[in-house]
C-alpha cells in the first residue's frame, strides 16, 4: 500500500542524506564544528551535482563507504559568483578524494563557480588549489594548479590573470596568444574564450575579475582591452597588491573592505586605459594606495639590515627619497618611526622565541637591526614598558627551553619570524587630494 504524501518519512530520509555514517553519531543535521561559517555536507560520487564547493577544512580522515564529509559554505549558492559569494572561499585537490578529484572539480566547481568545461591534462596527477576573496564587485584569487584546458561559458565578467609560474595558451575572438611568467593577460567572458597549458607544468596565477558594468566611467571601453597586456608600471603594482590581501583570513572592517574593492578597481582601470576624466582621480585613490603598499611590504623585507636608510629604500624602489617621504604621509608615520616600530616588534619576538634562548640581548638587538645596545634597550622598554632582560626571564619561567642543538636552528627561527610577523599588511589609505604620478 502506497504511503500517502504527507508522511514524514521521506522527510527524514532527506534529512538523513545530508549527514554521513560520522556526522550520524554527533546529532541531527550537519556537523558544524569545522570553521566559523562552514557546515558539513555529504559528499556522494554518484551525485556530483550537488551544491558543494570543497574546502581545506574538509575532513578526508572520515570517509564511510561511498560517503565522504567535506566542508561546505552554509550559503550554497556560492557557485553563482554574485552576492551570495562569502568573502573567503577555497577549494583544493587535498580535501578531496583521488578517485573522484577531477569529477567533482569539474561539476561543483568549474560548471558552477567558473562558467567552464575542463579536460584534464595533468596526465594522471590533477591539482587545483583555489582561493577567492571578494571584495564587493571585484574577486581576488590565487591559482595553482596542474594543467587544464578551460573553455569558458559566457557571462557578464572581465578577468585579468598575471602568470607566476608555467605557461597559459589563450584563444579568443580567433586571436592565440601565450603567456609566460611575468606576462599577464585579460579574457572577456562575454565571448567564448579557451585557455591550455602544456603536460607536465605547474601553473601559478594571480588574477582579478570584476563586473564590467563597474568599471563604467573609469574606462571607456573594457571589453575592447582584452589579450595579452605588455608590462607596464601599474602591473606590478596591482601584482604587489594582490600579494598583500592573500593575508586576509577574515572579512577586514566594512570601510576597508569597501577601500580595498574601490582600489582594486583603480588598479584595474589603470592597467586596460582610464578614460581622461578618471586618470587624476584613479592616480591619487587606488594607484597611490597601492605604491604606499609596495614601500611598506619593502620596508617588512630590509628594515633589520645594517644601515637601513631612506635613501636605501628608496634606491631599491627607483624613486627619491623625497618620494617615499610623501608616500609615508598617508599613513600618518615618519619612515623613522615604521623601522623603529618593525625592529622592536621583530626584537620582542625573539626575545620570546625558546629556539633562540641562547643568543645574547645584543645578539638579538643587532638582528633586528640596532647598533647601539643602550638605545635599543631605552626604545624597548619605552615600547613594552619591560626592559628586554625581563621579557626574557618571563618566557623561561613560562616553560623550558626545547632541547637539540639550538644554535643549528636558531637562524632558521629568526628567519620564519620575521616572515610571519611581516607578511605584507595592507593600511586603510583613503584618498586625499592631489596627484603624486599618474596610471601609466
Amino acid at each position: 500500500m502506497r504511503r500517502p504524501s504527507s508522511s514524514p518519512r521521506p522527510t527524514a530520509r532527506r534529512a538523513s542524506a545530508r549527514r554521513c555514517a560520522w556526522c550520524s553519531r554527533t546529532g541531527p543535521g550537519a556537523r558544524r564544528d569545522f570553521t566559523p561559517g562552514l557546515v558539513a555536507f555529504p559528499y556522494r560520487p554518484r551525485r556530483p551535482h550537488r551544491r558543494l564547493i570543497a574546502c581545506t577544512a574538509a575532513c578526508a580522515e572520515h570517509q564511510r563507504g561511498s560517503v565522504f564529509c567535506v566542508a561546505a559554505h552554509v550559503d550554497r549558492r556560492i557557485g553563482s559568483m554574485d552576492q551570495g559569494l562569502p568573502f573567503l572561499s577555497r577549494v583544493s585537490s587535498e580535501t578531496i578524494p583521488a578517485s573522484v578529484r577531477v569529477a567533482y572539480f569539474r561539476e561543483e566547481f568549474c560548471r558552477t563557480a567558473m562558467k567552464a568545461e575542463i579536460v584534464d591534462c595533468s596526465g594522471g596527477a590533477p591539482h587545483f588549489d583555489f582561493t577567492i576573496r571578494c571584495f564587493g564587485p571585484v574577486r581576488a584569487g590565487t591559482v595553482d594548479r596542474s594543467p587544464y584546458e578551460f573553455t569558458f561559458r559566457q557571462q557578464d565578467q572581465l578577468s585579468l590573470h598575471l602568470i607566476h609560474r608555467g605557461t597559459v595558451h589563450a584563444r579568443q575572438a580567433g586571436l592565440d596568444y601565450s603567456a609566460d611568467p611575468g606576462a599577464c593577460y585579460v579574457l572577456d567572458h562575454t565571448r567564448a574564450c579557451r585557455t591550455t597549458s602544456p603536460q607536465g607544468e605547474r601553473i601559478r596565477i594571480r588574477n582579478i575579475g570584476v563586473d564590467p558594468a563597474a568599471l563604467r566611467g573609469l574606462v571607456r571601453r573594457p571589453h575592447d582591452a582584452t589579450g595579452l597586456l605588455h608590462s607596464r608600471p601599474t602591473l606590478h603594482l596591482l601584482d604587489h597588491y594582490l600579494a598583500g590581501l592573500e593575508t586576509l583570513e577574515a572579512a577586514p572592517e566594512p570601510a576597508l573592505l569597501h577601500s580595498i574593492g574601490v582600489h582594486l578597481l583603480d588598479l584595474f582601470a589603470a592597467v586596460l586605459g582610464p578614460t581622461s576624466d578618471a586618470r587624476e582621480v584613479i592616480a591619487a585613490r587606488g594607484v597611490q594606495a597601492a605604491r604606499v603598499q609596495t614601500v611598506l611590504a619593502a620596508m617588512d623585507r630590509h628594515f633589520n639590515q645594517p644601515l637601513f636608510t631612506v635613501g636605501t629604500l628608496a634606491a631599491k624602489l627607483g624613486v627619491s627619497r623625497r618620494y617615499v617621504h610623501r608616500l609615508l604621509e598617508r599613513t600618518g608615520r615618519t619612515f623613522s618611526q615604521h623601522v623603529l616600530d618593525r625592529r622592536l616588534r621583530y626584537a620582542h619576538a625573539l626575545l620570546s622565541d625558546p629556539h633562540v634562548a641562547s643568543w645574547r640581548i645584543i645578539d638579538i638587538a643587532g638582528t633586528a637591526g640596532f647598533d647601539d645596545i643602550s638605545y635599543f634597550n631605552r626604545q624597548f622598554r619605552a615600547r613594552f614598558g619591560e626592559t628586554p632582560t625581563s621579557v626574557r626571564c618571563i618566557i623561561a619561567r613560562a616553560g623550558a627551553a626545547p632541547t637539540g642543538d639550538i644554535a643549528a636552528r636558531a637562524s632558521t627561527a629568526a628567519h620564519h619570524l620575521k616572515k610571519a610577523i611581516f607578511a605584507p599588511t595592507l593600511c586603510d589609505t583613503s584618498a586625499t587630494r592631489g596627484t603624486w604620478g599618474g596610471p601609466n
